[in-house]
Formats: structure tokens, sequence, C-alpha cells
């Protein structure tokens, strides 16, 4: 009887322990019931307090990936708050729609500052004189350029060309002197006289440093200086070239002075 009520109640107890487990599962099949409800759950963002045209927002916003609707609700309420200052500064009057291919474009560009005629634009006082700054007018109005950036151009244009021909008038002073040096050592002692041909020709045919310069640009100062001094040969009377390929006589030039 004592074994036996021993070994009855161990097999009692684990008839309890069958119990237990059996209630266990029973509430863990409950839980996962109740879990796998929660997860096939639609999104939030299909509730039916949302129209369509909420859900084309809230994707556009790429507030629709958010799994809190309390995060799409902030970010609605900045987005609202923003839209809230411009109206209170007055600067919602100041929005600009960006007009879509084929949309009349004239009250979009007037209202970025674009005069409502060509001859509207403002133009600066050193380029009041010059036709081109005039002539560009009918094509800065058709690209919607605006008065200020149309003033703004022609002082860019300016300082980019003022640039350009001081980097060639550089280049030519160099060319200049490089030619002078060449010629030196080609020539040896007969640079003087040839240098006096050179001259004797210029004075003949009446060439300008203007002339002068242009064809250096083409041909370069050496090969001008040799084509001179060869169609000057005879002509000698002693006198030098002082200005030629590099400016004047007075700056030194790309055609140096000879002392």
């Amino acid at each position: 009887m004592g074994v036996e009520a021993l070994t009855g109640g161990a097999a009692g107890a684990t008839g309890a322990a069958g119990a237990t487990g059996a209630a266990g599962a029973t509430g863990s099949a409950g839980a996962t019931g109740a879990t796998g409800a929660t997860g096939a759950a639609d999104h939030w963002s299909s509730h039916a307090k949302l129209t369509d045209d909420h859900r084309v927002e809230l994707k556009a916003h790429g507030w629709e990936k958010l799994a809190d609707p309390a995060e799409a609700l902030a970010s609605t309420l900045n987005s609202y708050g923003e839209l809230r200052k411009l109206v209170k500064s007055g600067s919602v009057d100041e929005l600009v729609r960006i007009p879509k291919e084929g949309d009349d474009t004239a009250a979009f560009y007037t209202k970025l500052g674009r005069p409502e005629k060509p001859d509207g634009y403002t133009i600066p006082e050193a380029f009041k004189n010059q036709p081109s700054a005039l002539a560009m007018r009918e094509h800065a109005h058709a690209l919607g350029i605006t008065d200020k950036q149309y003033g703004g151009l022609l002082e860019a244009g300016q300082k980019a060309s003022d640039a350009i021909h001081a980097k060639a008038a550089e280049d030519a002073k160099a060319a200049g002197r490089q030619a002078d040096a060449d010629l030196r050592a080609a020539w040896g002692q007969g640079y003087s006289k040839n240098m006096e041909a050179v001259d004797k020709v210029i004075e003949k045919v009446g060439l300008s440093d203007e002339h002068l310069r242009a064809l250096a640009a083409v041909s370069g100062p050496k090969s001008v200086l040799e084509m001179l001094a060869k169609a000057g040969a005879g002509m000698v009377e002693g006198k030098h070239h002082a200005g030629g390929f590099g400016g004047t006589s007075s700056d030194g030039g790309l055609t140096p002075r000879v002392a």
C-alpha cells in the first residue's frame, strides 16, 4: 500500500504535471493565435478613414512606409507648421508654380524678375554703348533671364574677355622675346643690320604695330622678322625697330629695342 501509494502519488504528480503542460500548451496556443491575428492586420495606411487621395500624399512623402502612424502624423504636423509660417509671413504670395511643358511661361518668368519686354532690361552704364549688350536682350528675354541676371552676365562676360585678351597679350610678348633671343643667336654679328632692314621695310610699307601683331599671330614673330629682314636687305639706313610685335617702344614689347 505504501509503495503503491508512493507510486500512485508519483503517477498523480505526473498526471498533474501533464495537466499543467496541457494547460500551458493551451495558453501558448492561445498566445500564438493572438499574435497571428495581430500580424495579419492591415497596415494603418489602409484604414477606412483614409481616402485614396490621402494615401497618394502618404506615398509621395514616404510616410506610408512608417510602421508607427504617430511618426507619419508628426511629419504631417511639421509640414503643416512650415506652411502656416509661410502664410503668416506673407511669403505664400511669393510662391511660384513651376510651369509644365506647354504651359504659358510669361507669368512665371515675370514673377522671377524678367522684364515684361526685352527693352526693359537695365543696361549697366559701362555697356550702354556696346551694340552686343543691346542685341542680346531679345535672346535673354526668350530664355527667361531676369533683369539682375542679365546685368551680371554682361559684367561676367566682360571680365572673361579682359582676362582672355590679357593672357593673349602676355603670350605674345613672351613669344616675341623668345623670337628675339633666337634671332640674336642665329644672326650673331648680323643681328643689328638685319633689324635695321626690318625697320626699313616697316617704315616704307607703313606697317603699324597692329599689323605686325596680326602677322605674328598667324606666322609667329620669328618668321615675320626673318621675312622682313630679307625684304629689307639693301634698304638699311641705320635705324632700329623699337615697337612691333610686343607693343610700343616704351614697354620693351616683344621685339626689344636694340641698345
